[in-house]
């Protein structure tokens, strides 16, 4: 048994390194740090640490956990507030970086004979998990070894050898912000949580071959009244229409969003709009194909002939999946009001698809899929869709709203405090069930939750204060 361990004040201190012949000074601008990104990667990783708020004293110690969906070799990074980066994973103890599909690594082991003390300078800072399928050496990253000390100082331009972005099928990342404060700072009241929603409609489309929706922005103002109103939300953003870009949407997604909702704060991710399906070019989906939101400059090919141009202007399942990681340690629910099909009524809430035989499918159902990679590393994700593969999600024929947007919204309005999510969607489902055999016979739309248990702790109207 080890005695007491070592404590190893390297971690979160500034200095400098001998990489490579070169010597590395602190840059004392952290502004860049952490900003690698894959936005269209075939696994999913998320890192972890063992303070739920992400904010440490000076003394405390700090433990990281990091899972990965796929086999492959795992690097961490810590980028310090003065600008130098530092991999901590591998170790001089841990020196396998090798991680198998859905193990958990922990940083520093509990077996390791030193602790990471959280030390000057202080600041935000950042950890940041890379796994690549392939190994890479560390003369790639600039050094000669990274397993001879506890952690070892690099180039920060050398992290961007284990990412080549040509073949994002090849890597995943995932990264968090951490706070480091002094001792002598006042620590924080406990937090209470705020409540915080992201609600995008997208009925208007640049191009012409996409038709136009009349629901969605419609459903955000609904959406946007009930919770304010009724469900007592903190802070509303609304996105609808010509605000809806793809880069709009994507930095309302994982700047934004992040930026005002700290762990521990409930969020609620509410879509409405269209989609489509292209060919998979990165090996993820087992029947080859990907799925995607439109955004209101997406621009429409045929889904087999340019998946590429596809990828750029259009928000596919496992790009919304990867933005979703950013919200990582929030209590998150996702809503999405659309679906996809073959048809052209105007009643549906579908992308017409070119060509001569109709195809169904359903972004929920397929983002149901990736979400699912994310939960099974531990980041909690309630989902609530329209509907269920080969169904379409349609519009009321009395009133411009989607039919599950209207019922949703009217029973959380009508009925009395406290409504859990798992209520609200359970009635919704029976009441577009029943809408449906009143107006669209022959049709069927059956919304699903996903997360039941945590949809049940989940208050969309509390009760009032």
């Amino acid at each position: 048994m080890l005695g007491k361990k070592v404590v190893l004040v390297a971690f979160l201190v500034a200095g400098s390194a001998v990489l490579g012949g070169e010597a590395v000074e602190p840059r004392g601008d952290a502004s860049g740090s952490g900003n690698i990104r894959n936005p269209h990667p075939a696994f999913v990783i998320r890192v972890e640490v063992d303070k739920p708020d992400r904010v440490y004293f000076e003394g405390e110690t700090l433990e990281a956990r990091i899972k990965s969906s796929r086999d492959g070799y795992l690097f961490l990074f810590n980028y310090r507030p003065d600008g130098t980066v530092w991999c901590i994973f591998p170790n001089s103890f841990q020196r396998d970086n090798a991680i198998r599909a859905g193990e958990e690594i922990v940083v520093p082991a509990p077996e390791a004979p030193f602790v990471f003390q959280i030390c000057p300078p202080l600041g935000q800072e950042v950890l940041q998990a890379i796994v690549s399928v392939k190994p890479v050496e560390p003369q790639q990253l600039g050094v000669f070894s990274l397993t001879e000390a506890q952690s070892t100082q690099l180039l920060p331009d050398r992290v961007k050898v284990i990412c080549p972005a040509e073949k994002p099928q090849e890597w995943a990342e995932h990264q968090i912000k951490i706070e480091t404060r002094p001792k002598t700072q006042k620590k924080p009241q406990e937090h209470k949580p705020r409540r915080i929603s992201l609600l995008i409609g997208v009925g208007r489309f640049t191009d012409s071959h996409i038709r136009q929706l009349r629901s969605p922005a419609n459903d955000v103002d609904r959406m946007e009244k009930i919770l304010r109103e009724e469900g007592r939300f903190d802070e509303l953003l609304v996105l609808k229409d010509e605000e809806a870009t793809y880069a709009a949407i994507r930095k309302a997604i994982c700047e934004l969003l992040p930026s005002k909702a700290a762990p521990g704060d409930e969020v609620i991710l509410y879509f409405s709009g269209h989609g489509g399906r292209c060919a998979d070019d990165n090996g993820d989906e087992a029947d080859g194909l990907d799925e995607y939101l439109v955004p209101h400059d997406g621009q429409y090919v045929e889904p087999w002939q340019d998946p590429k141009a596809l990828r750029d202007r259009m928000i596919l399942d496992d790009t919304f999946a990867r933005w979703v990681q950013e919200l990582d340690g929030r209590r998150l629910v996702v809503v999405i009001d659309a679906c996809y099909s073959g048809g052209h009524s105007q009643f549906e809430k579908g992308l017409p698809i070119l060509t001569k035989t109709p195809i169904r499918f359903d972004f929920a159902d397929d983002i149901r899929e990736e979400l699912s990679r994310v939960k099974n590393l531990g980041q909690e994700v309630i989902l609530f869709a329209s509907c269920s593969a080969q169904e379409i999600a349609v519009e009321c024929r009395e009133k411009p709203l989607s039919v599950m947007t209207a019922c949703l919204a009217d029973y959380i309005e009508q009925t009395p405090a406290p409504v859990t999510l798992r209520q609200a969607a359970e009635h919704t489902a029976e009441a577009v069930r029943d809408y449906l055999q009143k107006h669209y016979q022959g049709l069927t739309q059956t919304p699903y939750l996903v997360g039941e248990e945590a949809a049940e702790q989940f208050c969309v109207k509390p009760l009032a204060f």
